[in-house]
């Protein structure tokens, strides 16, 4: 069983875990001080205490069936067809619905 810590606004994993017990210690901290490190595309930043508040513990299993669930998206090909995709690859490279999608 994996844990991690994940963002329900965003709908997207933080950092993963092997226990439970490990994530919501390093939740704890991160409440504590008020930061937490988070990797980017330009390097390290840090979540400040607004993003931490929001953060919750769970499994990854959990986090699949219960906050990253199933969406449409329309496919801009023209043909209007209604494509399911998760709610965390809205808008991504993954998404039918986006000229990234099909320029790959």
């Amino acid at each position: 069983m994996t844990a991690c810590i994940f963002e329900r606004d965003i709908v997207r994993i933080v950092k993963r875990y092997k226990t439970m017990g490990a994530a919501k210690a390093a939740l704890t901290r991160a409440m504590k001080t008020g930061h937490m490190v988070k990797q980017t595309s330009f390097g390290k930043g840090r979540y400040k205490a607004e993003e931490i508040a929001k953060m919750e513990v769970g499994t990854v299993e959990y986090f699949n069936e219960n906050v990253d669930g199933w969406t449409t998206t329309k496919s801009i090909m023209g043909d209007g067809r209604e494509l399911p995709i998760r709610k965390s690859d809205k808008g991504g490279c993954t998404d039918p619905g986006t000229e990234r999608y099909w320029s790959m």
